[in-house]
């Protein structure tokens, strides 16, 4: 009877367990995107959606910036950034990827990305069109099987505007 009361005093006093408890990863999408902006600049204003769990910010090159880190059972690393690079410009777009992921993913993954890159470990999905081309990743020199690359997008805004996104996991 003792310990019983003892177990449900400290249910009492500490309440039940979050949902985080039960997660494998870490789910604080907003604090750990926070911490990863503000290690990047920490004069950044920061605007994070509870519902979407992304987080908007303009960087100081005029560029906007949604980036959403964290997960419970899978851990996600999902980066978009609006660019005035020209669309047709590959290599610039790909080299503001390589930069995306190095500065806010972190410098494995930025220099995976660098790999993927350099060693054309790509290739064009079908389900491209002409304002639109997303890149497969095939990855060959990924050592933990639990590291999923997902696709590159690069979309045309208009004229002068180029969105790119990618997305990298850990199950």
């Amino acid at each position: 009877m003792k310990k019983e009361f003892i177990v449900f005093f400290f249910f009492i006093l500490f309440g039940s367990f979050s949902a985080q408890d039960d997660c494998v990863f870490n789910n604080d999408y907003q604090g750990l995107t926070r911490e990863v902006l503000t290690k990047f600049n920490k004069n950044l204003k920061i605007k994070f959606n509870p519902k979407n769990k992304i987080t908007t910010t303009q960087l100081n090159t005029g560029e906007i910036l949604n980036l959403s880190i964290g997960g419970c059972d899978h851990f996600n690393y999902f980066g978009e950034i609006t660019s005035e690079i020209d669309f047709k410009n590959q290599k610039q777009l790909q080299e503001k990827l390589i930069w995306m992921v190095n500065h806010f993913f972190g410098k494995k993954f930025g220099d995976d990305y660098q790999k993927i890159i350099k060693n054309h470990q790509f290739k064009l999905s079908q389900n491209s069109t002409s304002t639109k081309k997303i890149f497969e990743i095939e990855f060959k020199g990924q050592k933990e099987s639990n590291i999923i690359y997902e696709t590159f997008i690069f979309e045309k805004i208009n004229s002068k505007k180029t969105k790119i996104l990618t997305s990298v996991y850990m199950n």
